[in-house]
């Protein structure tokens, strides 16, 4: 799994995609909550549902790996740029809202508790 994270080569560059992924009209950039400006999280498949400490305690392999970042991806909800608009984390919460809607027409309890993570995008 690769822990590539977006990194523009100037900060025109930057700029430029920051423009084009919100229009001014959308507000103020604010820091993303979903990874709390880092850019990264844990793959939401990883621990959407939670660990406990058997989790580690069973395997000190993965706690190892799971600390170290192995698991990280680029943040969905910001694509790495570590900052977002107030439209987007209304498309966060819908996104989630719809998920939530989907496991529970499917009668998938386990889904549906992991759908209102923000992780997913």
């Amino acid at each position: 799994m690769s822990r590539k994270m977006h990194h523009s080569n100037s900060m025109e560059e930057f700029e430029e995609e920051m423009a084009q992924d919100a229009p001014e009209d959308q507000g103020p950039w604010l820091v993303c909550p979903v990874c709390n400006g880092e850019g990264k999280t844990v793959n939401p498949n990883i621990d959407c549902n939670g660990l406990t400490r058997e989790d580690f305690d069973d395997d000190p392999d993965f706690r190892e790996d799971y600390m170290s970042g192995m698991y990280d991806i680029t943040c969905q909800a910001c694509r790495g740029l570590r900052v977002i608009k107030k439209a987007r984390i209304e498309e966060l919460e819908q996104n989630a809202e719809d998920r939530r809607m989907t496991a529970r027409e499917n009668g998938d309890f386990e889904s549906w508790c992991g759908a209102g993570d923000w992780r997913f995008g």
